[in-house]
């Protein structure tokens, strides 16, 4: 009873509870195997151990030859097999101990060296048994939370927008990257792993912030910086990196880490926040200046008109007098430019279909440009109404249509077109979802000379012009840039030197179901 208790029944109840609670559900076929396995080791048993007390009294090694089917119980099904294994050992052992006491006839043995023998035989199987098993099950324990640790981290690696990145650095080795990469390069997952594609896929311009942020990381410090990447698309995005230092149990690094997101729409918002402040400040300057202007024209041209109307026909000063009126006519002409730039005329915002706008204006448009430059004209917007005034989309189109046509002095090509377009705009209070916005937007497109960097940069800027002295004002660029964001649009630009230009002017889009558009 004591060996029954401490070595079979004690260790089965202490494994087989825990599986109680938890309920788990094993296939019948794994059910079967355990049983048959089981009743293997009976039968072994009762056929190594009997009769028991000549087994253990002599040197016998055959009782110990049902051990390895114990172990691979408990190997095979682990800790709850192996102490159901010992239960039948050791109940088979003490079943044979008892039928000596109650035999007829029979001499039990009750010798201490006999008992001695017996519990150590017992202890033995014990051991072999539930040692493995429990190792085992600290293994596959540690393996199946290594497995989960791993699944919740692919998970999240493969859920969220941001890609992660492990490296080995001194020299540098890529160790994982997360499938969001691809993504973000536009290129196979497979390229993340190779350096070279990192250093030729960063802008030129930005390359010596990546090996600055490097040696930093090396240095054991971490890192944020933003940079830029050509994707094989030709199409150029901002990323945002986060890079951390690793270090080891003595401080030393041994690696990085690195979180990458693609921040181009927030450069790109950014960017048209700080061009919209700039051009507002700008634009009270300028309306400030145009009507103090504007009434010293005022001043001028009704002087001129009345000393023109007190001279004789034929007075010397009269040439001089239409010069100064010629003067002060164009002296108003820049002034309502100035008022057009600093939104400080009246408007009259009209639902308008923008592709009536293109068509009216195109023999204006035709003109302006000359002979030598075909225009042509790709109308895609079938819902194309705007809220705008008519006089402001067409000063647009003129003052884009003759910014292409000073581009091409030798001749070329003009595309005007009109396309619906969706942009993805965040909020302060969501900044994660994203809104899709509806646009309608106006392209102009030239095959000129095209803009450096610099030029490029500054092309939205009041009185910036590449004109010669008198040849222009610098405003066609600045007031188109503000008529937009007058009526909540935006601007953009796309210039290659030797390729062209194309403008691209972004107006929200009304819906169909909105009054008729105006004069169309």
């Amino acid at each position: 009873g004591d060996g029954l208790g401490m070595m079979a029944f004690a260790p089965l109840v202490i494994t087989v509870a825990p599986l109680l609670r938890r309920r788990p559900v094993a296939g019948w076929r794994r059910v079967a195997e355990a049983a048959i396995t089981l009743g293997a080791i009976g039968v072994a048993t009762w056929a190594l151990t009997s009769p028991i007390p000549a087994v253990l009294e002599t040197t016998d090694g055959l009782r110990y030859a049902v051990f390895p089917l114990l172990i691979w119980v408990a190997l095979r099904f682990g800790p709850w097999a192996a102490a159901s294994g010992v239960a039948v050992l050791t109940s088979i052992v003490m079943l044979d101990v008892a039928r000596l006491h109650v035999a007829p006839g029979a001499a039990p043995p009750s010798t201490v060296a006999f008992v001695i023998h017996l519990y150590i035989f017992v202890a033995l199987a014990s051991l072999s048994a539930l040692v493995p098993a429990a190792v085992m099950e600290e293994r596959i324990a540690a393996s199946e939370a290594r497995h989960a640790s791993e699944l919740r981290f692919r998970r999240l690696a493969e859920q969220i927008r941001e890609a992660f990145v492990e490296a080995r650095l001194s020299p540098l080795r890529i160790e994982y990257v997360s499938p969001n990469w691809a993504t973000l390069w536009g290129r196979p997952i497979d390229h993340a792993y190779d350096p070279a594609v990192w250093i030729n896929s960063v802008h030129p311009e930005d390359r010596h912030l990546m090996e600055a942020s490097l040696g930093m990381v090396t240095g054991g410090e971490d890192d944020t910086l933003t940079f830029r990447i050509r994707k094989p698309d030709a199409t150029t995005r901002w990323i945002r990196g986060r890079v951390y230092a690793v270090k080891g149990a003595e401080q030393e690094v041994q690696g990085a880490t690195a979180v990458l997101e693609d921040v181009t729409e927030q450069q790109l918002a950014g960017e048209r926040t700080r061009q919209v402040q700039k051009m507002e400040a700008l634009g009270r300057l300028a309306g400030g200046v145009a009507h103090d202007f504007n009434n010293m024209l005022t001043v001028i041209d009704g002087s001129a008109a009345l000393l023109d109307l007190a001279l004789p026909e034929a007075h010397e000063a009269r040439p001089d007098l239409a010069a100064i009126r010629r003067a002060a006519a164009s002296a108003r002409s820049l002034t309502a430019r100035l008022l057009a730039f600093s939104r400080s005329e009246p408007v009259e915002a009209r639902p308008i279909a923008l592709h009536a706008v293109v068509e009216s204006a195109s023999d204006i448009v035709t003109r302006l440009v000359g002979r030598k430059v075909t225009v042509q004209r790709r109308l895609e917007a079938r819902n194309d109404l705007v809220l705008a005034d008519r006089q402001h989309l067409e000063q647009v189109l003129v003052n884009l249509a003759v910014n292409a046509g000073d581009a091409m002095p030798s001749g070329g090509a003009l595309m005007i077109a009109t396309r619906a377009a969706q942009v993805m705009e965040r909020s302060r209070r969501d900044d994660r979802h994203p809104t899709r916005t509806h646009y309608v937007c106006l392209s102009v497109q030239d095959t000129g000379h095209g803009m450096s960097a610099e030029t490029k940069a500054r092309a939205f800027e009041p009185f910036y012009t590449t004109k010669a002295e008198g040849k222009g004002t610098g405003l066609g660029l600045a007031t188109v840039f503000s008529i937009a964001q007058q009526y909540g649009g935006f601007v953009t630009i796309d210039s290659t030197e030797g390729v062209g230009t194309t403008v691209e002017v972004y107006l929200p889009e009304l819906p169909s179901t909105s009054a008729p558009p105006a004069d169309t």
